[in-house]
């Protein structure tokens, strides 16, 4: 990937799903595991919005993939067994 944004989004996407969902800059500043600092997004972008926008257009089922339901492990149940005579 040659490209800088390009190779930014994908960084950033996978930092979303990790998280859960996609960050407002505020909530991207206080992550003490953010792989890109933001004055790198905003010199690439120009503004966090801009980058939003493009990850959304590059990467249109990232929201979808994020707001996916986790499967729940089923939970089993045990029966209770008789002791002869109770």
């Amino acid at each position: 990937m040659a490209n800088p944004k390009m190779k930014t989004l994908t960084i950033l996407a996978e930092y979303f799903k990790k998280k859960g969902k996609i960050l407002s800059i505020r909530e991207y500043q206080t992550q003490d595991d953010a792989p890109v600092r933001v004055a790198i997004v905003k010199r690439t972008f120009s503004s966090w919005a801009r980058m939003v926008g493009m990850l959304n257009h590059t990467f249109p089922n990232l929201e979808s993939e994020i707001n996916e339901p986790k499967a729940t492990p089923k939970k089993t149940v045990a029966k209770a067994t008789k002791k002869k005579g109770d």
